[in-house]
């Protein structure tokens, strides 16, 4: 299926309501659906795409997926009920799926969150005894813990051999700690009482994507704004910024502080003052990559597009949030329930300086791997059936080619650059390559 090209077209005038659209059209769509299928497989000469590796699970495991391994969480015996439970927890290695290891791991609660460190397992869990978030490390494939804290995964350094961990403490506001990742041993601590923001930097516990130093910053309700390296807790700079505070975001090189009558901008690393507008954060959001423009998300619905030079205000759109930057433009998602029409039943491509729509991608997802080459992926999961279409989308054509369908899927799909992983019928779990 690898030759297929899927053309998604210029973007379209406005269109009826999804609920007004004629059956007729969906009808024709799936008729083309199943010649293009017959196309597919009639010649001889076309090689199917090979078929998924299967990974045994039961109903009521749970599977996490990280950037080149997926794990799968057993409860040792799920009629048991007990105040401490064991739990075990499988690595395979992707793309391959070959099973890594099997660790067993002693909880108070259900694993949330599972990622690799090296030779070091990590997992946290909600507490449901002490109510609270515990943050476990373990040797892959052995059954004893080498640390354990009541705390909450940032971010991880291999190479630091560190984690920065949120923790819960009863004092005001919240406390980061750099730790390390052998011994749980505490290198550094930091308490801010006011609005705080951590760069997804480190490594993304979750991607294993390594950003640029991590940090940590802060506003106090006093006025003073500060930023933290993630890796020592030293402050890196410090200001003042007038009272009283608002919402604090980072937005790429800029800090984005809410102030009396606006918002004021601050350079990262040694927070100049950038400029200051008229534009009101509460109840928003920012988009920390949103191309050249800061992109500002109202819970309301829709983006306010920002220059991220000067705090001019580029555009608003009451019809798409944008999501973050594809190649030099934006990828938006429809707003349901807005204010604004909707005229897409999937996400679209804008101008970053207009707002204007380059393209719409109807009933797709573009997910946010991105594929070897450098194309992202996108899934179109059939609303009438256990099916999850897969193929590579050429941003700069508007094109997705198709590489196959994930049959006997329940719709939990999650995808990296070189696998699409899903939950099947039967509870097992399926990885399907995207080649």
């Amino acid at each position: 299926m690898g030759d297929v090209l899927i053309d998604l077209g210029e973007a379209r005038g406005p269109a009826p309501s999804p609920t007004a659209r004629p059956v007729p059209r969906r009808a024709v769509l799936a008729l083309l659906a199943v010649a293009m299928l017959a196309t597919l497989t009639g010649g001889a000469h076309r090689v199917p795409p090979p078929g998924p590796t299967a990974i045994p699970a039961r109903l009521g495991d749970t599977m996490f997926v990280t950037s080149d391994r997926l794990f799968v969480v057993s409860r040792e015996d799920p009629a048991r009920t007990a105040a401490v439970e064991t739990d075990l927890v499988s690595a395979y290695a992707l793309p391959s799926g070959r099973l890594e290891s099997r660790t067993t791991v002693a909880v108070t609660g259900q694993i949330y969150f599972a990622a690799a460190a090296g030779a070091t397992l990590i997992v946290s869990y909600r507490s449901e005894s002490a109510d609270s978030t515990v943050t476990v490390a373990l040797t892959a494939g052995g059954d004893r813990a080498l640390w354990r804290r009541s705390a909450s995964v940032i971010g991880i350094s291999v190479p630091d051999s560190l984690l920065l961990l949120q923790t819960e403490d009863a004092g005001p506001g919240e406390v980061y700690q750099g730790v390390d990742l052998a011994t749980g041993r505490r290198r550094w601590s930091v308490r801010v009482p006011g609005r705080v923001d951590v760069t997804a930097a480190l490594a993304d516990p979750e991607t294993g994507e390594t950003g640029r130093t991590a940090l940590i910053t802060a506003v106090e309700p006093d006025g003073r704004l500060t930023v933290r390296s993630s890796r020592t807790g030293a402050t890196i700079a410090a200001t003042t910024v007038p009272t009283p505070v608002g919402p604090l975001w980072q937005a790429g090189d800029s800090i984005l502080v809410g102030v009396p009558g606006g918002t004021m901008a601050y350079r990262t690393g040694d927070l100049t003052r950038l400029w200051r507008t008229s534009l009101d954060l509460t109840g928003s959001w920012v988009n920390p990559s949103c191309a050249a423009i800061i992109c500002v998300i109202h819970r309301s619905g829709g983006t306010t597009a920002v220059d991220a030079a000067t705090g001019r205000k580029l555009w608003r759109s009451y019809r798409w949030s944008a999501t973050g930057q594809v190649g030099d433009n934006l990828l938006a998602y429809p707003v349901y329930g807005g204010s604004g029409p909707v005229d897409a039943a999937g996400p679209g491509i804008l101008d970053p300086a207009t707002g204007r729509v380059l393209g719409t991608f109807d009933k797709w997802t573009v997910v946010n791997s991105v594929a070897s080459g450098g194309d992202r992926i996108g899934l179109r999961e059939e609303s009438n059936g256990p099916v999850a279409w897969y193929g590579r989308i050429d941003l700069d054509s508007m094109t997705v080619r198709l590489i196959g369908a994930a049959r006997d899927v329940s719709g939990d799909c999650q995808t990296t650059r070189d696998v699409l992983v899903c939950r099947r019928m039967d509870a097992s779990i399926g990885i399907w390559p995207l080649k």
